[in-house]
């Protein structure tokens, strides 16, 4: 890829931030989304744009192509994920919850494994274009699925959405993880403004979780008091997620930039 766009192994690496940046914007907006205009439409449309989406980045010549087909891939799959959680979760009988918990875990789990071993071998034969194109079948195929089989989840009664709230919580998440991502490479606005500017974006996201007025906020720390799930979220889940996340970008990197590969 970057021999592609023109420019060093570590630059692609704003593909992958603005993936995330995208993904951390819309999660927020699954749930509300899913209750105001129904979860099986939503998930149907976030799949379409997330196979469009990979097209593009396949055809990307460019740089700052592929960075924008990322931001609508990123946008595509952050609606996916808490969206197919409140479908299964929601349809799920009491005796099968936990069964419904484990098939909707197991493939992110095996994904990591799989995943470059895959792209590697398409990446060698084919082209890095495949690793993308490899999801417009599957896009289909889940979109005709949905379509055919998911029953329409809906809320009979949609909360309002807290504006304000959601531009701030929005903004916090997407330039925090922005400048997260500049503290490792501060070429931009340096290390003296990004650590202020994360501590700031972090506060403004703690006003987006608090009540305004009689509308609930969009995201609210209420399942954090089970402590149970605040271990497994916010703790230690933390800490797993960061060195899963890591490893698939820092071990090609190191087998590219260190060893050579």
């Amino acid at each position: 890829m970057a021999e592609t766009f023109g420019v060093d192994a570590v630059s692609v690496n704003i593909g992958i931030t603005a993936y995330v940046v995208a993904g951390a914007a819309f999660i927020p907006l699954g749930g509300w989304l899913s209750d105001r205009y129904g979860a099986k439409r939503i998930f149907a449309i976030a799949i379409v744009v997330f196979g469009l989406a990979s097209i593009a980045c396949a055809a990307c010549t460019a740089l700052w192509q592929f960075v924008l087909a990322r931001v609508v891939q990123g946008a595509g799959g952050a609606l996916m994920v808490p969206v197919g959680r409140i479908i299964v979760l929601k349809n799920a009988g009491k005796q099968d919850l936990m069964r419904a918990t484990a098939l909707i875990t197991w493939p992110a789990l095996l994904a990591p494994v799989i995943a470059p071993v895959l792209g590697g071998a398409l990446t060698t034969w084919y082209g890095w274009e495949w690793i993308f194109l490899l999801n417009a079948p599957l896009a289909l195929t889940g979109t005709v699925l949905v379509l055919a089989y998911v029953p329409s989840v809906r809320d009979s009664e949609p909360k309002p959405l807290d504006r304000v709230g959601t531009v701030l919580i929005v903004t916090s998440l997407s330039l925090t993880i922005y400048g997260l991502s500049e503290l490792a490479q501060p070429s931009l606005i340096g290390l003296d403004l990004a650590l202020p500017a994360v501590g700031l974006l972090v506060g403004v996201g703690g006003r987006a979780v608090v009540p305004a007025g009689r509308v609930p906020p969009l995201v609210g720390l209420g399942p954090l008091r089970v402590p149970t799930f605040a271990a497994a979220s916010l703790h230690a889940g933390n800490l797993i997620r960061l060195a899963i996340s890591a490893t698939p970008f820092l071990l090609p990197l190191m087998l590219q930039e260190a060893w050579g590969g």
